[in-house]
């Protein structure tokens, strides 16, 4: 009962907390994804979630890790829980994390950069030629965006992936301009063989049998 009858800390203590305390991890559930921390300036442990965590993907708490905890106290719940859990090395993992997926993002945006003004300049084509082929491409192109996002999705939270033939085949039916936009956009599909070199024959084969429709007037 005098758990609920604990006054609340007072102003400088907050201060210190929200600025940041040494502390250590004394607890850690990982099937729940939370834990406590133990610091010299407070009584109480310290409430943390894994989301608190810098380099959470990268590096898994540890039992008696030392970190520097960033806290808040919850005037409802009467505890303290942790705004963000780092230490020095944490923050070196994070930037080294960083630094790798920015330098994996460049080259995405300079191959966007074209890919883009082709695809465009692809359904314009098809619009002036034959708006039949142009509207089956965007409407196809677009299932295929949402299948490269999902499979993305399912990549990032090991969830059943989509086939890679089901890509293939929508690429083939004319969602091959989607396609290419999604795999730079979301960073998929775009070094793997020899899955590469299987879409880019399905953007030949797709561009020659739109081509032999057009030209050879089946399409009247």
């Amino acid at each position: 009962m005098t758990q609920l009858f604990k006054p609340a800390p007072d102003y400088d203590t907050k201060i210190l907390l929200h600025r940041g305390v040494a502390g250590n991890i004394v607890k850690w559930n990982a099937e729940r994804g939370f834990g406590f921390i133990k610091t010299a300036a407070l009584e109480e442990e310290i409430f943390f979630h894994a989301n608190n965590l810098v380099a959470k993907q990268q590096r898994a708490p540890r039992k008696n890790e030392a970190i520097t905890v960033y806290a808040k106290y919850d005037e409802t719940q009467k505890c303290w829980t942790a705004t963000q859990v780092t230490s020095a090395e944490r923050a070196e993992i994070a930037d080294a994390y960083l630094a790798q997926e920015q330098a994996l993002l460049r080259p995405m945006k300079d191959k966007l950069m074209w890919a883009v003004p082709l695809v465009c300049v692809w359904l314009i084509l098809l619009m002036i030629l034959a708006w039949q082929l142009a509207a089956i491409s965007a409407l196809v192109s677009g299932v295929a965006m949402i299948l490269y996002a999902w499979d993305k999705h399912c990549a990032l939270h090991a969830r059943s992936r989509v086939p890679e033939n089901s890509l293939h085949a929508v690429a083939l039916l004319g969602g091959w301009a989607g396609a290419l936009v999604a795999r730079y956009l979301f960073r998929h599909k775009t070094q793997k063989q020899p899955f590469v070199g299987i879409f880019w024959g399905t953007v030949v084969l797709n561009v020659v049998l739109v081509g032999y429709l057009i030209f050879s007037g089946s399409l009247k």
